[in-house]
């Protein structure tokens, strides 16, 4: 009996989805994990497709909480989060039973504006350069930059955009940070991109779940769909 009840209610909520604009019996909470530094991207569904589901029902809920990869995974293994949306390493696209790309990130190798015209009279050396390096893209990094080629390089393991950030504005390092944080914030108009035509890189965001898409309650489900409507 409760099999064919939650087969019921999977339908309804499906049916109830596709008409949109129609509200349902829908119920329940819906817990998601975000990376943290994304607000700022224009191409992020997130806030449209949050407004989307709770046009579906008056009766639904949804927590959102930000973090670091390392922290949205230990609770989405652990069962406390629904899905999370990250970027996955090559390596790690197996680890995880469903996995769909929602939107692409850029990010640039940025410096302070009197630190970026000094490596630019250089030819773009960055001999003797503190440069932030590492998370998912540390191998793309280090290839982009050719690191082998320099013998003083210091290659500073560990990437956080807002340390990163803090530590390019104070003149004394190098980060590699998504170009919208920049542009969207005044404070970090002294930040420019070094070599953009070379040292750049993209990042794939995908929504993450634990199992299989099937094992999802309506509520997330009727989420994840209006996550993918929206896809960039």
């Amino acid at each position: 009996m409760y099999g064919y009840a939650n087969e019921l209610s999977n339908v309804l909520s499906d049916f109830a989805f596709k008409l949109k604009g129609v509200q349902s019996k829908l119920t329940g909470q819906v817990r998601v994990g975000i990376l943290d530094n994304t607000i700022t991207l224009p191409s992020n569904p997130v806030p449209a497709a949050i407004e989307n589901f709770y046009k579906l029902s008056d009766s639904v809920e949804l927590t959102l909480e930000v973090g670091d990869y390392t922290l949205l995974n230990e609770k989405l293994a652990k069962g406390q989060l629904d899905m999370m949306i990250v970027v996955l390493a090559e390596h790690q696209l197996d680890a995880f039973s469903h996995a769909e790309f929602l939107f692409t990130e850029k990010s640039y190798l940025f410096a302070r504006e009197d630190v970026a015209k000094e490596i630019e009279t250089r030819n773009h050396s960055l001999e003797g350069r503190r440069i932030n390096i590492g998370g998912y893209a540390s191998e793309v990094m280090r290839k982009l930059l050719n690191v082998e080629q320099y013998q003083q390089l210091k290659l500073i393991d560990g990437w956080n955009v807002e340390s990163g950030a803090l530590l390019a504005m104070a003149g004394t390092h190098l980060s590699f940070l998504p170009s919208h944080l920049i542009e969207s914030n005044r404070s970090q108009e002294a930040l420019v991109a070094v070599n953009p035509e070379q040292w750049w890189f993209t990042s794939d965001f995908s929504v993450v779940l634990k199992g299989e898409k099937t094992a999802l309650s309506p509520a997330a489900n009727a989420f994840y769909e209006c996550l993918i409507s929206l896809k960039r």
